[in-house]
């Protein structure tokens, strides 16, 4: 059985529109939080992965690998700032329907520890080529994106996933290889210090 990181990327903005809790607490992460670990009978490859989830109603006990409890989770104020993964994956109305995984594109995309929720980088493409959502993890160093319409040019706004602030920033147009150099982080860094989504659309298409 093997630890699979079940990713809720495109498809928590769901959540958006059931609750809005308040959390408490300023220590976690952002977005991915919503990424919670459980044990599965698949591996990690498979975007349908099926899970199972164990609960002791009598103890209330936790496994020991357990790095964080359910409980804890719920108070965290990653819940309160899904209103901005909402803005952000709905930035190109009804677009986000013909999004497709795609996390190959970005490289690299796994710079970070498998079982941790820093260093690793999420795309989701457009068959069209003409939508691009990325996501970086804190710790991610500046990367490429490959898949772009040769020698086009695309509009890149930056989203902060705590505020939901955009940012318009320019990038290069697609190399002949599809390839685009993406920019270095909004506060400069060529490394994240924070996590940040990243949004590609063809000039013109918005």
């Amino acid at each position: 059985m093997t630890i699979a990181r079940i990713r809720l990327f495109l498809v928590a903005w769901l959540v958006v529109f059931a609750f809005d809790p308040v959390g408490v607490r300023a220590d976690c992460g952002v977005w991915e939080k919503v990424e919670i670990t459980f044990q599965s009978q698949k591996s990690y490859g498979n975007p349908y992965t099926e899970v199972s989830v164990w609960v002791d109603l009598k103890g209330g006990n936790v496994e020991p690998q357990a790095k964080t409890r359910m409980w804890e989770v719920i108070q965290w104020p990653s819940g309160a700032q899904m209103r901005h993964l909402a803005r952000f994956v709905l930035s190109e109305g009804r677009a986000y329907q013909s999004l497709v995984p795609h996390a190959e594109l970005v490289s690299p995309n796994r710079s970070g520890p498998e079982k941790d929720f820093v260093g690793w980088a999420y795309c989701a493409r457009t068959d069209d080529k003409k939508l691009f959502l990325i996501y970086f993890e804190k710790d991610c160093p500046q990367a490429k994106v490959s898949g772009a319409i040769p020698g086009e040019s695309y509009d890149a706004t930056w989203f902060d996933p705590r505020t939901g602030a955009r940012t318009e920033v320019a990038v290069p147009d697609a190399e002949s290889d599809g390839s685009i150099l993406l920019p270095t982080f909004p506060d400069g860094s060529s490394k994240s210090n924070l996590d940040w989504a990243l949004k590609l659309t063809l000039a013109g298409n918005s």
